[in-house]
């Protein structure tokens, strides 16, 4: 799904959920050889007591990768 959205490498997808992974950000949830892989957010609802100052662990919104894509579209 991510390659579909994205257009990226499998190289550059599995460079960034390693990095993820290792930041701790994402989790694995099922996977093994020849299977696909799904991903959780590592996230407890930090920052839910707050509306103005939610937690979203520093990731880009989904908003912005948005407009990323479609500026380098252009």
């Amino acid at each position: 799904m991510i390659r579909e959205y994205t257009g990226w490498s499998d190289w550059q997808i599995k460079s960034h959920i390693r990095q993820l992974e290792e930041m701790e950000y994402l989790l694995a949830r099922i996977g093994s050889k020849g299977k696909e892989y799904s991903y959780i957010l590592n996230y407890n609802g930090q920052g839910e007591e707050d509306e103005q100052n939610k937690c979203y662990l520093n990731l880009t919104t989904v908003e912005e990768i948005q407009k990323r894509l479609d500026l380098e579209g252009n």
